[in-house]
């Protein structure tokens, strides 16, 4: 790599949320989120800067797009975070609610779920984290 575009990569750590953004936009990033962290907003130019001299890298898009299928086909199996054969149990809204977890999940209901944070939406209606819901976060 040279010189000129370590010191470019170097820089990205000077400058503000202001001018990351507009680093952003004149790299021609895709669409960001409104709020993004400064730290990734610097590991997306940086990796614009690299890809600009090195073209054959994988752009930040096709990495993503590879996270979300992996995560859509379910081909990283979310350990559970208490021993198989525990009983979880929460009172909501006058209802006691008991999930039993197995080597496959989380049962809740005669359904069997990957995650608590997901019954934990489906008892409430509304996204809480599944362990803090169910008093076992670690």
């Amino acid at each position: 790599m040279s010189n000129t575009a370590l010191s470019e990569l170097d820089g990205l750590e000077n400058l503000n949320y202001h001018q990351l953004r507009i680093g952003c936009a004149k790299a021609s990033l895709e669409a960001l989120p409104p709020r993004l962290s400064p730290e990734l907003m610097r590991h997306l130019l940086a990796g614009a800067i690299q890809r600009k001299r090195h073209p054959k890298l994988p752009t930040d898009g096709s990495i993503l797009r590879t996270l979300r299928r992996s995560l859509d086909t379910g081909s990283e199996k979310q350990a559970p975070l208490v021993n198989s054969g525990s009983v979880l149990s929460r009172d909501w809204k006058g209802r006691r609610h008991t999930v039993r977890v197995s080597e496959d999940g989380y049962e809740w209901e005669g359904e069997t779920y990957r995650s608590l944070s997901k019954i934990a939406l489906l008892i409430t209606g509304t996204r809480w984290s599944g362990p803090r819901f169910f008093g076992v976060q670690s």
